[in-house]
């Protein structure tokens, strides 16, 4: 608790006045289905030392799967210095965590870079769900998801289970309890928190490719990457269709406005990541 109320304090004194990295090492919070593909292959062209092993970037326990690492499930109880000297002993860089931030890690700020990309959620959730469902069983993926929407039973599984369909960053953002918290129980508290936290990161948007090749450069110190002909400069853990046309195809409308009333919190949430952002961008720009 104690650990949880320091970083909390924290994140309200630097707000979106970061410094550039200076060799520190860049903690990024990989949310899924938001872009972190594309940071871990641009993060190994930019010659970054990653966790050994590691998938996707994520070391030991920060993939997306519930495991255990050298911290425990999640690395939850590894405290952010002993994560700090784990890296430091193999000279790690750069890495990535697909599962929660647990928040005790902000009393690291001095020595991590903390980076997280913003996706529109209504985007994620569906390119989650669809992205999630075609690896279930035939006819089991969609019903699973609806039914997760309107259950009272809470599933803490970060793939497949209740964070999926209700708030998803604010969940990621914020420690284990509230990751595994039942359907309905996210609200204006939490949101709160989220933001507080958000204020010591290096934000990026999705939908702002140049502003998100300027941070890079600003706050990381990864130069720009010129396409060459034919080229395309972003990598996308592709899934094919139009959104849209899943949703209109595969979802009835009494689930989408539920999903909807539910993730209200993550939509208030992408509107003040989007804040700070340009506030971060504008002060790049000098």
């Amino acid at each position: 608790m104690l650990r949880y109320l320091y970083a909390l304090l924290a994140a309200t004194v630097l707000c979106s006045s970061l410094e550039p990295r200076n060799e520190r090492q860049v903690y990024y919070v990989h949310v899924h289905k938001a872009g972190g593909t594309s940071m871990c292959k641009t993060a190994q062209e930019r010659n970054e030392v990653l966790p050994t092993p590691h998938w996707n970037c994520n070391g030991k326990g920060d993939d997306v799967i519930a495991r255990n690492g050298p911290g425990g499930l999640f690395n939850k109880d590894w405290s952010c210095e002993s994560r700090l000297d784990h890296n430091r002993k193999a000279n790690v860089t750069y890495f990535q965590t697909e599962t929660i931030f647990h928040p005790h890690n902000m009393a690291c700020k001095d020595e991590f870079q903390y980076v997280i990309t913003f996706r529109d959620p209504w985007k994620r959730l569906i390119s989650h769900v669809r992205f999630e469902a075609q690896f279930m069983k035939p006819g089991m993926g969609m019903p699973h998801f609806r039914n997760s929407t309107f259950s009272t039973v809470a599933s803490p599984e970060t793939k497949r289970g209740t964070p999926v369909v209700d708030n998803y960053y604010i969940r990621t953002l914020l420690d284990y309890d509230t990751f595994k918290a039942q359907v309905g129980t996210i609200g204006k508290p939490q949101l709160d928190k989220a933001k507080w936290l958000l204020d010591n990161f290096v934000v990026l948007i999705l939908e702002e490719p140049e502003d998100m090749a300027l941070l890079m450069e600003c706050y990381l110190g990864w130069p720009r990457k010129q396409a060459e002909d034919g080229e395309d400069v972003k990598h996308v853990n592709r899934t094919p269709g139009d959104l849209q046309a899943f949703v209109n195809s595969r979802m009835d409308p009494a689930w989408v406005e539920e999903l909807k009333r539910l993730n209200a919190g993550d939509d208030a949430l992408y509107e003040y990541a989007k804040q700070v952002s340009k506030r971060q961008v504008e002060q790049c720009r000098g």
